[in-house]
C-alpha cells in the first residue's frame, strides 16, 4: 500500500463572530492530491449569539471561508448543538454558502445520530438505566424549560429585562434553545453517507480519509455506556428535568404573583410571606442555577478532537466540560498525547470548567525569558451576559486565562480591532517552531 502524502503545512483561521466560534483548520500539501488539490479543509461550528460590532453579519464569515477554501469543505465539525457553535449553519443568509462547498464529512456528537436505537444500550449508545430515549428526553424537556424561561423574560418591562441578572439569565436560556434550521441543515448535509457521529474512541479512520497525512484521535465525548456520569444529575432522580421543569415553572408563577400584589396592593397571606421573600432574595439565581446545569449537560456532547500532523498536535474540545473531560483524562495513552499539544483552542470562550485543571496542568509553564512553545486560540466577548466575577463564573474567566499564559502564547478575539474579521496562525509540519501570527493583509 502505497504511503500516504503528508501536510506541509497547517494554516488555522479564527473568525470573528462576536460570541460564538468559527475556526477553519487548513493543510497544504507539498503537491496535488487524487483530486488535483494541494489542500484540505476543516471547519469547527459556525454561530455567534452577539455579533462583534453593528452592522456585522455571518454571511461577512462564510463568504470568507469560501475564499480561503477555495469553495470546497473537506470536513466539518459540528461541536454540539448550541446556537454560539451552529446559529450560521442555519441563518438564511448562509446556508447556500455550506452547501456550495459541499462538505465531504459531517462530524457530529453520537448523540446527534438520527437512526439510533432509542432504547439501544450495546455497542456504544448507552447504559441501563441511561438510554439515548432518556437522553433525548432529557433534552427535550430542557429545550421547552428554556423557551419558556426566555417568554417569560421578554414579557417582563424593560426596565427589569435591562437588570444584570436577567440578562445573563436571558443570554443562557436563549442558548438552550434549539435551532431549527441549523439542526435540520446538519442532517440534511450528513445524507449520502456523509455523516459521521463520534464517540470516544472511534471515527478516526473516516477522517484520516478525507485529510490524508494527519491523524485523528477522537476523545470525546464519551457515550453513556462508557462514562455514565454525563448524566449524572440523573442520580437525584431519573425524571431529574422533569422534576426541575416544574419547580421552575412554579417559581416563575409565583414571581408573577408577586408582581401582580404589588402592581394591586394586594394583600400576600401571612403564611406565604416567608416564601416571597425567599423568592424575592433568591428566584435569579435559583434560575441562573438550573439553566447553568443544563448549559453544562450540552456542552458535556461535545466532540473532542486531538489532531495530529507532522510534528505538531492541535486540540480542539468544543464547549466540553469536566464530566467529558474527565474520561478523556483517565486514559494514560490519551494524557500522554495531551502532555505534547502545540494548539489549544480554550473551550468555552473561557470558561474555568471547559479547561479542567487536570488538563491545564499536562503543559508546562514557560520558563522566564522564553518563548511559549504552545499557542492558545479563544474566541469570546467581553461582557455578555454569561456570569460574573462575584460568583467566579465570568467567562473568559481571569485566573484561567492568566494561567494559561503562563504555558502558551493565547490570541483572542475580543482583542481584535472593529472590522478585522480573522486572525491567521501558520505552522511548519516539519521543524519545531510554534504556530506563528501572520499578519493581517
Amino acid at each position: 500500500m502505497p504511503a500516504q502524502p503528508s501536510p506541509k503545512k497547517a494554516r488555522v483561521r479564527m473568525y470573528q463572530v462576536g460570541f460564538g466560534d468559527c475556526l477553519l483548520l487548513s493543510f497544504e500539501y507539498p503537491s496535488a492530491l487524487s483530486d488535483g488539490r494541494d489542500e484540505r479543509h476543516i471547519l469547527f461550528d459556525c454561530g455567534s449569539t452577539h455579533k462583534p460590532w453593528a452592522g456585522f453579519e455571518m454571511k461577512q464569515v462564510t463568504d470568507l471561508i469560501k475564499q480561503h477554501t477555495g469553495g470546497q469543505l473537506d470536513v466539518l465539525v459540528s461541536t454540539h448543538r448550541h446556537r454560539d457553535h451552529v446559529s450560521g449553519f442555519g441563518g438564511s443568509a448562509t446556508d447556500d454558502d455550506f452547501v456550495a462547498m459541499a462538505p465531504h464529512v459531517v462530524v457530529q456528537a453520537w448523540t446527534e445520530h438520527p437512526d439510533i436505537d432509542k432504547d439501544a444500550l450495546e455497542p456504544a449508545f448507552g447504559a441501563p438505566g441511561a438510554t439515548v430515549a432518556q437522553l433525548r428526553a432529557d433534552v427535550k424537556t430542557m429545550e421547552q424549560l428554556a423557551d419558556r424561561i426566555v417568554s417569560w423574560l421578554e414579557a417582563l418591562p424593560a426596565d427589569e429585562q435591562a437588570q444584570r441578572r436577567y440578562e445573563m439569565l436571558y443570554d443562557l436560556a436563549a442558548d438552550q434553545i434549539p435551532n431549527k434550521a441549523a439542526v435540520d441543515n446538519l442532517k440534511k448535509w450528513s445524507e449520502g453517507g456523509k455523516g459521521l457521529y463520534v464517540h470516544f474512541g472511534n471515527g478516526h479512520q473516516r477522517l484520516q480519509e478525507a485529510v490524508p497525512g494527519v491523524t485523528f484521535d477522537v476523545i470525546g465525548p464519551p457515550t453513556l455506556k462508557q462514562h455514565p456520569g454525563l448524566r449524572n444529575y440523573a442520580d437525584t432522580s431519573p425524571e431529574y428535568w422533569i422534576a426541575a421543569s416544574k419547580e421552575v415553572l412554579a417559581t416563575l408563577d409565583s414571581i408573577n404573583t408577586e408582581r401582580r400584589s404589588k402592581r394591586t396592593g394586594a394583600r400576600i397571606p401571612i403564611t406565604a410571606l416567608p416564601i416571597v421573600e425567599r423568592l424575592r432574595d433568591s428566584n435569579a439565581e435559583s434560575l441562573l442555577n438550573m439553566v447553568r446545569r443544563m448549559d453544562n449537560f450540552l456542552n458535556n456532547t461535545s466532540v473532542i478532537l486531538l489532531i495530529k500532523a507532522g510534528t505538531k498536535r492541535l486540540l480542539f474540545g468544543g464547549d466540553a466540560q469536566v464530566e467529558n473531560w474527565g474520561f478523556a483524562l483517565g486514559k494514560s495513552a490519551v494524557v500522554t498525547e495531551l502532555k505534547k499539544v502545540d494548539l489549544y483552542k480554550v473551550g468555552h470562550h473561557g470558561s474555568r470548567n471547559a479547561t479542567p485543571r487536570g488538563l491545564m496542568e499536562l503543559w508546562p509553564k514557560t520558563p522566564d525569558g522564553a518563548d511559549p512553545r504552545m499557542v492558545g486560540l479563544m474566541s469570546t466577548r467581553l461582557h455578555t451576559g454569561h456570569g460574573d466575577e462575584d460568583n467566579e463564573t465570568e467567562v473568559p474567566r481571569g485566573p484561567l486565562v492568566d494561567a494559561l499564559k503562563e504555558r502558551a502564547t493565547v490570541y483572542s478575539t475580543h482583542e481584535m480591532p472593529e472590522g478585522q474579521l480573522w486572525l491567521e496562525l501558520e505552522g511548519n509540519l516539519a521543524g519545531t517552531s510554534p504556530f506563528s501570527l501572520v499578519p493581517p493583509s
